[in-house]
């Protein structure tokens, strides 16, 4: 039976005026859907809703006035083994 779900590994760096850090996460997403844009996609919806501006030289999104930038740094799939791993340690 072929495998309907796909799992990604994300991480983003968060700056948030001074302050500079990194989210790392992981998603099961279907087969049928392409793991950079869903990576692109999490990322441009990370700050809750959608980003203001995008500035393609430096990739990074933009929010709430563009006191909040998030950019991808690390959008790449995993094995069904690494994402049961990783889930644990995860926030839901």
């Amino acid at each position: 039976m072929k495998q309907k779900t796909k799992y990604v590994f994300l991480n983003l760096t968060i700056r948030n005026g001074e302050y500079e850090y990194s989210s790392q996460s992981v998603h099961e997403i279907s087969t049928r859907k392409s793991t950079q844009v869903f990576g692109e996609k999490y990322t441009k919806e990370f700050y809750g809703g959608k980003a203001f501006k995008y500035s393609p030289d430096d990739k990074w999104w933009l929010f709430n006035g563009g006191e909040v930038a998030v950019k991808l740094n690390t959008c790449e799939a995993i094995s069904k083994e690494d994402y049961e791993v990783l889930s644990k340690y995860q926030y839901r």
